[in-house]
């Protein structure tokens, strides 16, 4: 990976972080320097965040990699966090995982 690649990527994180701090999620990125010791962001309960800012779209690549690092991590469900240039942010997740999620929460 590009130094170019990595600064956009860890943009992308404190970009992300920072949108999920404003709505009340206190949630911190890794270390940039940790080259994937640590979690993209923490602190979103029961969620393993995987973020992307790609232009790309590999979402199934990308799901795969988010499941075996929540396994690693052991932090939650994984999710995909993922925006191209000039777009609007996108969450994936696979269908079992969205209702575990949301299991017993009261549906209107």
């Amino acid at each position: 990976m590009s130094k170019t690649q990595q600064r956009k990527g860890r943009a992308g994180e404190l970009e992300l972080a920072r949108i999920l701090r404003e709505h009340g999620y206190p949630v911190r990125t890794g270390d940039a320097l940790n080259f994937g010791g640590e979690p993209d962001l923490v602190g979103l309960d029961g969620v393993h965040c995987e973020v992307k800012r790609h232009e790309g779209e590999a979402l199934t690549q990308w799901l795969k990699q988010a499941r075996e690092d929540s396994e690693k991590f052991g932090d939650g469900l994984p999710a995909v966090f993922w925006r191209r240039n000039r777009g609007k942010w996108v969450v994936c997740m696979e269908l079992a995982d969205w209702l575990e999620l949301y299991a017993g929460q009261k549906v209107l």
